[in-house]
């Protein structure tokens, strides 16, 4: 025999007085479904409760991809400030860094190319997991930094818009069962709602600043006879050597 709610979903209708919340979206069955009311409420208690611990700790990944988003947009500042790429690929005289390449330095060290974010584990979601594929540093040109800051932001805002969706889900229902199939119906609504990034995202200054010009003096990996780096003047020869330079 069918019951009330399969024959008033078969006419079109529900059994669900008008004021009573709705417990969970069309199609999607709650566990305590058709139990007594006594342990439809600790079934209801215990839904809640995975839920919320569900999104605290997917809230922790985010937050700590939002630390790591800070770290690359911050050295997009330093890049477009001060010009990256070959002129430090296997020559990095210490006496020639100035602050900007030694914190961009101390922030490549931070960002282990491969790492797991924080949290990003077997208990968080599968959407929301991030990972650092390839860190920005000085050996790289500015638009390459430029990229991998850009792919790793797309990562964070797609794991923040699953974030608000699980938060909003819960608020509506009191947990979080049947959100991750419905997720991929409501993906593309969140993922347009605009993300709010740490800095806004600039033209590198190596594309700015580096544009071809005529070598009309011998040049030694990009670098020119009397350019000055950093207040030292190059004067030929091996650059990491400091005789090659004076002040």
């Amino acid at each position: 025999m069918a019951t009330l709610d399969e024959l008033a979903a078969q006419f079109g209708g529900s059994s669900q007085p008008f004021d009573m919340p709705l417990e969970a979206p069309e199609g999607i069955r709650v566990p305590w479904q058709g139990l007594p009311p006594k342990k439809a409420d600790e079934a209801r208690l215990r839904a809640s409760e995975q839920a919320r611990k569900k999104i605290e700790e997917n809230a922790k990944v985010v937050q700590q991809g939002g630390i790591v988003l800070q770290d690359m947009e911050t050295f997009g500042a330093l890049n477009r400030e001060s010009r990256t790429g070959e002129f430090y690929t296997g020559i990095q005289p210490g006496f020639l860094k100035g602050s900007a390449e030694q914190e961009m330095e101390a922030i490549t060290s931070r960002l282990a190319p491969g790492q797991r974010i924080e949290g990003s584990g077997t208990t968080s979601d599968r959407d929301i997991a991030m990972f650092v594929k390839a860190v920005p540093s000085i050996d790289k040109k500015g638009d390459v930094n430029q990229s991998i800051r850009e792919n790793f932001a797309k990562q964070y805002d797609r794991s923040k818009a699953k974030l608000q969706y699980l938060q909003d889900y819960y608020d509506q229902y009191g947990h979080l069962n049947g959100a991750d199939t419905l997720w991929e119906k409501e993906k593309e609504r969140y993922l347009a709602k605009p993300q709010v990034a740490a800095q806004p995202m600039q033209q590198p200054m190596q594309e700015q600043m580096a544009q071809p010009t005529p070598q009309v003096q011998p040049s030694y990996k990009g670098l020119k006879i009397n350019q000055k780096v950093n207040g030292w003047k190059y004067l030929g020869g091996d650059p990491s050597d400091q005789n090659s330079w004076s002040k």
